[in-house]
């Protein structure tokens, strides 16, 4: 079994926009063998708002590859999957090919349904996972620091699997919304979404106007499952 887990940074999360550095883990048998790092020409403006997050700039990107380009590297080896944390937004980042992709996101939501929040960094460290040692210097949203902290979380996520053959399945679960137990949107931030109000529930499947951010599928899954319940 070889995989790669990868992340991504970014100009922002809508549809027009584009990765600004990759990196990835590539995986033997639960064994880091390989890890790849590289800044992007995302061919557009870096706007603040992304930059204070991952701090690269249009300066810092400047003659470096294009996405086409950038991604050669991942194949220099073969690879059964990819993983990735909300592996639904790196896949539009990160073209992989045809390969099947597994996101730890929705397997941390179907192993740790009751813990706080399910972002990576939180898992890692409420997990207390072993030390990074590829991607010291770095720090969150840079996707080498990332890629490794999520690489240590699929990995004791898999190891909480009850078969023996659970990759068929975690890329099923993967790629089918899953139905969130705690709300984190700011209104209701905390509460269990079978206690949040239907009005609310109604608003999220039918906003008078566009959200700025659109809700992701796993959000309006469980708000339709409620709101019909």
């Amino acid at each position: 079994m070889r995989y790669w887990v990868v992340d991504s940074e970014t100009t922002g999360v809508g549809p027009q926009d584009k990765a600004v550095e990759i990196a990835g883990f590539l995986c033997e048998d639960n064994k880091i063998i390989r890890y790849y790092q590289t800044l992007v020409d995302p061919g557009i403006p870096i706007p603040p708002e992304a930059s204070m997050i991952h701090h690269l700039t249009d300066e810092d990107v400047v003659g470096q590859p294009d996405i086409e380009s950038a991604v050669t590297p991942f194949f220099d080896d073969e690879f059964d999957f990819v993983v990735a944390h909300q592996a639904s937004f790196d896949k539009r980042m990160i073209p992989m090919g045809q390969a099947p992709w597994a996101c730890s996101l929705k397997m941390a939501r179907a192993v740790y349904p009751n813990a706080a929040m399910h972002k990576n960094m939180f898992l890692y460290y409420w997990l207390n996972l072993p030390k990074l040692v590829h991607s010291t210097g770095l720090s969150s949203h840079r996707a080498l620091f990332d890629s490794e902290a999520t690489t240590h979380l699929f990995q004791h996520l898999l190891s909480k699997a009850t078969t023996d053959d659970p990759i068929d399945s975690i890329i099923k679960l993967s790629n089918n919304p899953s139905l969130l137990k705690i709300c984190q949107l700011n209104k209701h931030k905390g509460k269990l979404w079978a206690d949040v109000p239907k009005d609310y529930l109604n608003w999220i499947l039918n906003p008078r106007t566009p959200h700025p951010q659109p809700f992701d599928e796993d959000t309006v899954y469980t708000a339709k499952f409620y709101y019909e319940r």
